[in-house]
């Protein structure tokens, strides 16, 4: 592929794409803190019976006409929303689900009768999943693609992208302060006087214009992807919302380019004839990089908690071991006894001796060396004071506090004096066993 080609049919499609993913993310963003995602979807569903009426009336995809009818779906359908939940006395997402239903319906509807009755050029395919091999930049004869002639005739849907960009860009840096407190207590932001209502109205607004100029690019069903997976992704890494605005942005763009890059690409370089729809791998794209957030995020992944969980068992394991090896040198222990580890069975067991062996706590002969007393007397002392603590102050009978106490005893640095701030240390437990003395 030629330089000449790459630019011609791939980079403006690609751009358009980039740029309509990331006005996506950054407006989901705000969404996504707003807890109204599914006021995204219903306008995503909700402008197509403006699309189609402004297309009927002016005969034309142009960029503005399609705004304004896509916008004024949207923002009527954020309307109605409000009236079905005031007027029905009931929740937003039930309003939300029946006003973005009946619109979409409505919207097929047109696009239908459009389509058998016209020879126009609106198909249900364009509008509902995008066709971005539709978008073609090519310069006038006898001039380059980076010159101005070239740059001037750019795509419409790279403009109108690009456009709905920088307002999107814009309106967060301008109203930054204000959408965030808006974002996360409202009541309080109508307090202070500030304009919540025109606020949510300016960003149900850029959210059409999103939906509207994404519609090219990857259609009015699969744009709400991009409307909440990237958003979605990066709120699983962060809790700073300025970084969350910038690197859903940036997630946007790499999931697009992505995506079309291994539409095109991908089945060629596994050898096959045929390439992909660049929309539904950029929804695909999306939705693989949300899951591997959901996965492996560091603090809020399914994979590093569960790691974090298992190294505490672990731990807990080991301790129980140190714990049970201490009541035997104390003679309160029976040889035989497993109910010291109930969690654990033998090979884990073995495992965790293996680890303490190597920690310097257990000898190689399997006894407690030194260290691993002083940390066995630390565990029984903790057991033991929780034991007296659950007796004394919160009523329980002595045969009822062992299991309770081996779950707590893993807590550090217990006392009496923490536990009961008055009280005196006691020397002996319940079951009048002696409570080891503080290290």
């Amino acid at each position: 592929m030629t330089t000449a080609t790459f630019l011609t049919l791939d980079l403006a499609p690609m751009l358009t794409a980039a740029c309509a993913s990331a006005s996506c993310a950054v407006l989901g963003s705000w969404l996504l803190l707003r807890r109204e995602t599914l006021l995204g979807d219903a306008i995503s569903h909700s402008v197509l019976p403006g699309l189609v009426v402004a297309f009927v009336l002016t005969q034309s995809r142009e960029p503005a006409a399609m705004f304004v009818g896509g916008a004024t779906a949207g923002i009527a359908a954020a309307l109605l929303v409000e009236l079905v939940r005031r007027a029905g006395r009931t929740d937003s997402g039930t309003a939300m689900g029946v006003v973005f239903s009946v619109s979409f319906a409505l919207g097929v509807l047109m696009l239908k009768q459009v389509e058998r009755s016209t020879a126009v050029d609106l198909d249900a395919d364009c509008v509902l999943y995008g066709d971005l091999s539709r978008i073609i930049w090519q310069p006038p004869a006898g001039h380059s693609h980076l010159s101005p002639e070239g740059l001037l005739a750019m795509p419409r849907e790279l403009w109108a992208a690009a456009i709905v960009l920088a307002c999107s860009v814009a309106f967060s840096a301008a109203f930054f302060r204000k959408l965030a407190l808006i974002s996360f207590d409202p009541g309080l932001a109508r307090s202070f006087g500030m304009p919540v209502a025109a606020l949510s109205l300016a960003l149900t607004a850029l959210v059409a214009a999103a939906v509207v100029s994404s519609f090219d690019a990857v259609g009015s069903i699969i744009v709400i992807a991009m409307l909440v997976a990237p958003a979605a992704s990066v709120r699983m890494f962060t809790d700073r919302l300025g970084t969350q605005l910038v690197l859903s942005g940036a997630v946007g763009i790499g999931v697009a380019i992505g995506g079309y890059l291994l539409a095109g690409f991908g089945p060629r370089a596994l050898g096959a004839s045929f390439a992909l729809s660049p929309s539904g791998m950029i929804a695909s794209v999306s939705g693989v990089v949300l899951l591997g957030a959901i996965l492996f995020s560091p603090r809020h992944g399914i994979v590093p908690r569960r790691l974090r969980w298992l190294r505490v068992a672990a731990e807990a394991i080991r301790e129980d071991i140190i714990a049970h090896l201490y009541r035997l040198e104390e003679g309160t222990a029976s040889q035989r006894s497993e109910r010291f580890v109930p969690h654990a069975g033998p090979f884990v067991r073995w495992i965790a001796r293996r680890r303490l062996r190597t920690q310097g706590l257990l000898t190689p002969e399997g006894r407690l060396s030194e260290i691993g007393r002083a940390r066995g007397a630390e565990i029984v002392r903790s057991h033991r004071l929780w034991e007296s603590y659950l007796v004394q102050q919160a009523g329980l009978r002595a045969d009822h506090v062992h299991d309770t106490a081996m779950k707590l005893e893993h807590l550090r640095a217990l006392d009496a004096a923490r536990l009961v701030p008055d009280a005196p240390a006691p020397e002996r437990d319940p079951h009048d066993k002696p409570i080891p003395p503080a290290p």
